[in-house]
């Protein structure tokens, strides 16, 4: 018997209703989107996935799966942030719903358009050009009242992101990793970073020793292009 505790499947190898004594069955957890296996409890323990177990009668698994979750908080006025997850839906309203209501404005500059690379979005407006949202983008999002963006979806293993010649503006996409400057962005040949304050004007050079954190956005600027991997 395979219980399963939060939003996933666990296929069994071989699938069979019964067994017989000694026989190994193979049990592989998997999470829908937005959610990971975290580990078993029962006849089987720990967080190897797939798993065996040798069947000596009947015997009962527990598979947890947790929902993948970021809380990011706005104070009033200007924030600079990502989505250290990746979305099911990039649609704006569906990425930024958790706050409805709580916000006037979202901004995102568009390095590969030089014509006119600010993309705004602003509920209700008629001329928005700023339709999506991802998780290599930074958004400045202007919040009328203190309130937390929710932010649920899966976690990237790996993400690459072009930084083109010049200015790019950019997300970090990782939930848990807090890394320094040089170490995040070493290989790129980056040679300013710029990141978010509360007062006016909202941005801070960051040097090699300051810290990178998961739900925040970035300037970076780079002399030649190259391509950004994140991979932890």
């Amino acid at each position: 018997t395979v219980n399963i505790i939060g939003s996933g499947s666990v296929a069994k190898s071989p699938n069979q209703a019964t067994y017989t004594y000694g026989q190994v069955v193979t049990l592989t957890a998997t999470p829908i989107f937005g959610w990971r296996f975290d580990h078993w409890t029962g006849a089987i323990t720990g967080t190897t996935n797939p798993s065996s177990l040798t069947m000596y009668g009947n015997r009962v698994v527990n598979a947890y799966f947790y929902q993948n979750i970021n809380i990011i908080n706005l104070t009033v006025g200007w924030n600079l942030v990502s989505l250290p997850l990746e979305q099911s839906s990039t649609a704006i309203g569906t990425v930024l719903s958790s706050i409805s209501g709580s916000y006037n404005s979202v901004m995102y500059f568009s390095t590969t358009d030089t014509v006119d690379p600010w993309k705004s979005y602003r509920p209700g407006g008629t001329t928005n050009d700023l339709t999506a949202i991802d998780h290599k983008m930074a958004v400045w999002i202007r919040a009328t009242v203190a309130c937390t963006l929710t932010v649920y979806g899966n976690r990237p293993a790996s993400t690459s992101i072009t930084l083109y010649a010049g200015w790019n503006f950019v997300g970090y996409p990782t939930q848990d990793t807090t890394r320094l400057v040089s170490t995040a962005f070493a290989g790129t040949g980056y040679d300013i970073v710029e990141g978010y304050q509360a007062a006016s004007p909202y941005i801070k050079v960051l040097v090699a020793g300051d810290k990178v954190l998961p739900g925040n956005g970035y300037w970076v600027h780079v002399p030649a292009t190259t391509v950004w991997t994140i991979n932890w």
